[in-house]
């Protein structure tokens, strides 16, 4: 059935209406998208072996909640810088999907002794936490409650209590993934001019002198 010519000029109208709306919808998509991963680009420049990208969604979501979903991915070197920073000992990391083995050395009664702890990865009030799930101390596990029990003040507290890593200037974790070499921070971000509230909110995660160190 054929419609009347006023209809068909009314769809017509809409089509095209709809069109510049989709046209236009793409252009602010591309150029939000183009200025959030400049600024992922610039988060990360200075951080070695740390790289952020997009989580998922629309640029345009972002634009209208005011909050960008970001995955900061860091690989094992980074994380053996972080956790180097807080304990003032040289660590291998070895990042799996079951957890972070954290290898070093310990002093015990003037003998070098290896240790290798696993830690569970979680998010906790906005930072990402490491909990300790097992311990091994010279060939003999033991259970990280244990630990400072059977060694005293000769293991450090982080091998019983693990790490809480400090948070990140305006940059909320939400979650915590582990892959084969790399653990991926799930962060929430304000989206606004002025960027995070801290001008470096990754230097947390390094040796940087502008970046709170916890107690060795």
């Amino acid at each position: 059935m054929a419609f009347p010519r006023s209809r068909r000029a009314v769809f017509l109208s809409l089509g095209s209406v709809l069109i510049v709306v989709l046209a236009v919808a793409a252009v602010v998509e591309i150029t939000v998208r183009a200025r959030l991963d400049a600024r992922l680009e610039s988060l990360t420049a200075e951080v070695p072996g740390v790289h952020a990208s997009p989580a998922d969604g629309l640029a345009l979501w972002s634009l209208a909640t005011g909050h960008v979903d970001i995955d900061i991915a860091l690989g094992d070197a980074a994380v053996a810088n972080a956790l180097e920073c807080r304990t003032g000992k040289d660590v291998e990391v070895a990042t799996s999907a079951g957890g972070i083995a954290v290898q070093t050395d310990l002093d015990l009664r003037g003998r070098s002794v290896p240790a290798r702890a696993t830690f569970v990865a979680d998010s906790r009030d906005g930072a990402w936490v490491l909990e300790a799930e097992s311990v091994d101390v010279g060939g003999f596990a033991l259970p990280p409650s244990a630990v400072g029990r059977l060694l005293g003040d000769r293991a450090p507290e982080w091998l019983s209590t693990g790490f809480r890593l400090p948070a990140m200037g305006g940059l909320t974790v939400t979650g915590v993934r582990l892959a084969s070499g790399e653990a991926h921070l799930l962060v929430t971000a304000p989206l606004d001019p002025d960027g995070p509230s801290s001008a470096r909110p990754l230097a947390a995660l390094s040796c940087d002198p502008t970046s709170l160190q916890e107690s060795r």
